[in-house]
């Protein structure tokens, strides 16, 4: 056994778009030692180095190429295979990083919670809950800490109103965020055929997620929702209003309602839209508001009735994703999991959902 991890050695199980999305931040921070997918090798278009480390299982997983020179596991696979996947990787007792949504229904919180109770290594993606909020989070809750090795910068304005948080701007009177992709044709969701399963797919649970996981963490209050507007699209390309019969995901949604303190919210997604892209979530109060830009550099606007500045956080968001997990693997003590904001986003869904 090696007396100290360094670079810690990683199987990664799921080789859809997040494993594309992640993997020059995996590379950076990570040794890989199996690439695992239950797809066709020629669907994976993997460069011939990587070939030698892929690894084909039927999807029960059996015969998973894990030992005591694997360090961690990364789950990649689609939500509706997370609960059977954790019930069997868990025998492993090794630290588990598993992509968002942790389940497509509160019904399976339970399974979720007992996996919890007897296996603590578990880690979801969304702790920060989109690394691309920390600012915002670090601002709004200056005592939790920032990824380690990210750096936080005020890059203009006055340092003193990033210095005095939220006793500058008064009381929150609302909250609003725009996740709006747009620019790609409407069918194709990158590759992520699951997205048009009705059942565990649509951009409730792919975009809305972030938000819904996002209040929980910067406000600890729950979301009640009073209106939802879904939409999708037709077959001759036509926006029509979504409802079951169509069989195939939502790929608009605007829910509006308030949290437990009365603060309303208004937050509206829509994947492959033919708009143009906006990704921001702000936060109005009394004497001014914050704004997170969802954009790389990550930028964070604060402005009052007197003064306003800007800080972004330095680096690439799918580095600081792998970044957090590996420094999680080295010292587990210094990271919360991020799982009850994960199960608390899914039953805001659930109550969604129920509204429809």
């Amino acid at each position: 056994m090696r007396s100290a991890i360094l670079k810690p050695n990683a199987v990664i199980i799921g080789l859809g778009s997040y494993f594309s999305k992640l993997r020059k931040g995996i590379e950076e921070h990570f040794n890989v030692l199996q690439l695992v997918d239950c797809q066709l090798i020629e669907k994976l278009k993997l460069a011939l180095d990587d070939r030698a480390k892929f690894h084909r299982v039927s999807e029960d997983l059996y015969g998973l190429p894990i030992d005591d020179s694997t360090d961690c596991i990364m789950l990649l696979t689609p939500p509706a295979f997370h609960v059977p996947h954790l019930e069997l990787l868990t025998r492993f007792e090794k630290p588990i990083l598993v992509e968002k949504p942790l389940t497509t229904s509160s019904t399976e919180i339970p399974q979720i919670q007992r996996i919890m109770d007897k296996f603590s290594k578990l880690y979801c993606s969304d702790f920060y809950p989109d690394v691309r909020a920390v600012p915002l989070i670090s601002w709004f809750h200056p005592e939790r800490l920032l990824p380690l090795k990210s750096k936080l910068s005020v890059i203009e304005g006055d340092k003193e109103l990033w210095q005095g948080g939220l006793s500058l701007l008064g009381k929150i009177e609302k909250v609003e965020g725009k996740l709006l992709e747009g620019s790609g044709p409407a069918r194709s969701f990158e590759g992520r055929d699951w997205l048009w399963d009705p059942l565990q797919g649509g951009v409730l649970r792919d975009l809305m997620y972030h938000y819904f996981t996002l209040s929980s963490f910067l406000f600890d209050k729950d979301l009640i929702p009073e209106s939802v507007i879904l939409k999708t699209l037709a077959e001759d390309g036509q926006t029509v209003p979504w409802n079951s019969s169509f069989g195939k995901a939502e790929t608009y949604a605007l829910v509006e309602g308030r949290f437990t303190n009365n603060v309303p919210f208004s937050f509206e997604v829509a994947k492959y839209w033919g708009t143009e892209n906006e990704r921001w979530f702000s936060i109005y109060f009394t004497s001014g508001f914050a704004t997170m830009l969802f954009k790389n550099p990550n930028i964070l606007l604060l402005e009052s009735k007197n003064t306003k500045c800007s800080a972004y956080l330095e680096g690439d968001y799918y580095e600081h994703v792998s970044l957090c997990f590996s420094e999680y693997i080295k010292s587990p003590e210094s990271q919360p999991h991020g799982l009850t904001h994960a199960v608390r986003a899914i039953e805001s869904i659930d109550r969604v959902k129920k509204m429809i």
